[in-house]
């Protein structure tokens, strides 16, 4: 072998070397117990609220930032804690995946919580099968995972955190969904709102009002965060109908979510165990779930996604990106042709050039735009120029170099979709 390739062959594997240990944790992985995130108000006095730190070992030398993932044990806002078997082997799972990982506890009904100001307005209802100590304690919930959420925010440099999921069971997944997806609509402080990547849901649901499932789930919104939903047909404790109507409001506003459906399941891990259980494509529910949490957290749009994309099967056609990464607005610029060829008639000959512009709101790897067409506008003048909605378009992620758009017109009879790339490098991207 010659010195030359000698050089090349080294300066490859050192290369790959520095990609495996920038995409990997390093060993060994560290837990924190029983730190103190807040304290919170019981008609005792304040407690202090306590979570568990799952932390991947980081090389000091590489700079690169990691998803972080906060998880909300269930029991009906009375019984359950950090220690839940389940949960913990999840996040022994995740950390060892990269992820930073707090498994939280949260004031009970049994604590007698005092909620704060931050929730204390949200509404409690007679009539429904809820007690009012337990909505009281749903309220006290909510607090303890916006204060554990602010938690995770403010360590953010100290942990090498980038964004922030959370996955909770029954009633962690109602406070998941209150957090994500009711929050604003009731006035919340959560100025933190933004860092919110996803939602894992575990057999919970929309339910505020208590008493109006139909219009509380209406409080989810397009832009807002990824949603991944399980829940057994055979639920007596939280209705499977509850996470039916997500299944179809997601839909309805273009959320990027799985929904997945465990026929003859039951509540609760005990009933559905995750490790075991299979879903429709064979593998485990634990197994689909960390794939989905990899893609969502690493291929969404984002800052990075930013920039000059063109479709690799057209000479010329492409889009240019730009977003806003807190309202979560996005703006596309598409640049196609006409049909047919152009003339050489005017100053600038050729009339088969096409610009589209687009907007609207992203979820995650998925941003479903209004799609307008700008026309009679002439070069250099400052005459009015038409601009008219004309359809739709989708834009979906693989990762943060490819991608797709479907395009529907039915005004122009036009639909179908184009593969987009990334025209220039982004050092970001990886």
């Amino acid at each position: 072998m010659s010195t030359f390739k000698r050089i090349i062959l080294a300066s490859t594997c050192m290369f790959f070397a520095q990609s495996v240990l920038a995409l990997s944790p390093v060993p060994p992985d560290r837990i924190t117990k029983d730190i103190v995130y807040a304290n919170g108000n019981t008609e005792s006095g304040y407690i202090d609220l306590l979570l568990d730190l799952y932390e991947p070992g980081f090389d000091e030398s590489l700079p690169q930032r990691r998803p972080a993932i906060l998880l909300i044990h269930g029991g009906s806002f009375q019984t359950g804690s950090k220690e839940d078997p389940t949960l913990t082997s999840m996040a022994s799972d995740l950390v060892s995946r990269g992820y930073v990982v707090a498994v939280m506890n949260y004031r009970l009904q049994g604590d007698q919580p005092i909620p704060s100001s931050r929730v204390s307005h949200l509404p409690t209802q007679t009539g429904v099968p809820f007690p009012e100590a337990q909505q009281i304690a749903a309220q006290a919930a909510l607090d303890d995972a916006i204060s554990a959420f602010n938690w995770l925010v403010n360590q953010a440099d100290t942990y090498h955190i980038s964004n922030i999921g959370v996955i909770g069971s029954s009633a962690g997944a109602i406070t998941a969904i209150n957090l994500a997806y009711i929050s604003d609509d009731f006035d919340i402080n959560f100025p933190n709102r933004h860092w919110l990547s996803f939602v894992v849901d575990y057999w919970g649901g929309a339910l505020l009002p208590l008493d109006n499932a139909n219009e509380a789930v209406k409080s989810v919104d397009s832009g807002e965060a990824p949603l991944f939903i399980v829940h057994g047909t055979n639920d007596i404790i939280v209705p499977f109908n509850y996470s039916v109507l997500l299944d179809e409001r997601a839909q309805e506003v273009g959320l990027d979510y799985q929904y997945h459906v465990i026929n003859g399941g039951g509540h609760g891990f005990g009933a559905i165990d995750p490790f075991t259980t299979t879903i429709e494509s064979g593998e485990t529910i634990a197994s689909a779930m960390y794939d989905w949490i990899n893609s969502v957290s690493r291929n969404s749009f984002s800052t990075k996604s930013m920039g000059s994309w063109y479709e690799p099967a057209s000479s010329g056609q492409g889009m240019l990106i730009d977003l806003d990464d807190v309202s979560k607005q996005l703006f596309a610029a598409w640049f196609t042709y006409n049909d047919q060829a152009g003339s050489d008639n005017g100053q600038i000959p050729g009339a088969e050039q096409r610009w589209f512009t687009a907007q609207g709101k992203y979820s995650g790897r998925k941003a479903v735009l209004d799609l307008y067409q700008s026309r009679n506008g002439r070069f250099d003048a400052t005459n009015t120029v038409d601009t008219n909605k004309v359809g739709t378009l989708e834009l979906n992620l693989e990762s943060c170099k490819r991608g797709t758009a479907q395009y529907d017109m039915p005004s122009l009879g036009l639909s179908g979709e184009i593969e987009l790339q990334r025209l220039l490098t982004n050092s970001s991207c990886q």
